[in-house]
């Protein structure tokens, strides 16, 4: 089976001391479009945070050398535990080449890594392209909240929860043959 990341686009997991192309990366994405991901992501201490207090994992895209692209994968706490949440922002310059979906498909490995039996991602109803990308990923939408989210400038917008069962996409994978039947996510 061929590699599912096109060949320009490189991921690498973030480590503990952050990366200061993060900062920069933020900066050339609209405000709006990034504070969902509920944290400064260029400064290294909610990065630490998140590790310590969630065991997330933040992946990094890179397009023609450039930052491009991150993803957070955060575990819930407590009851929440076996579900995990996807934090994704790319570049606007960079979109539409496969990098958001590369992220995702990273993301998912790590979840399943990690145990996780159920994967959400939010994204404004409006953004058909993004939800596009993880419904090619089986994630299929669970609820609409209407005018959950304001933005900057005061406007509201309808927020999409869209979720992808781990165990339903492995059964499946070896359902087809594609893993072995009996292998655990």
């Amino acid at each position: 089976m061929a590699d599912p990341t096109p060949a320009d686009v490189r991921i690498e997991e973030l480590g503990p001391d952050g990366d200061p192309a993060v900062q920069s990366f933020l900066e050339k994405v609209p405000r709006g479009e990034y504070s969902f991901l509920k944290g400064d992501l260029g400064d290294p201490a909610v990065m630490a945070i998140w590790r310590s207090r969630h065991g997330a994992q933040t992946f990094l895209a890179y397009l023609d050398g450039e930052l491009a692209g991150l993803l957070a994968v955060i575990p819930g706490l407590g009851w929440s535990r076996h579900v995990g949440e996807f934090r994704m922002v790319v570049d606007p310059a960079k979109r539409g080449r496969g990098v958001g979906a590369a992220l995702a498909r990273r993301g998912l490995m790590a979840a399943v890594t990690a145990g996780l039996e159920k994967i959400t991602v939010e994204v404004l109803a409006e953004q058909e392209g993004v939800a596009a990308v993880f419904r090619q990923l089986a994630f299929i939408p669970e609820a609409l909240l209407t005018d959950q989210v304001r933005d900057d400038d005061g406007h509201l917008h309808d927020l999409l929860i869209l979720a992808h069962s781990v165990q339903q996409a492995w059964s499946a994978l070896a359902t087809i043959g594609m893993v072995e039947s009996g292998a655990e996510a």
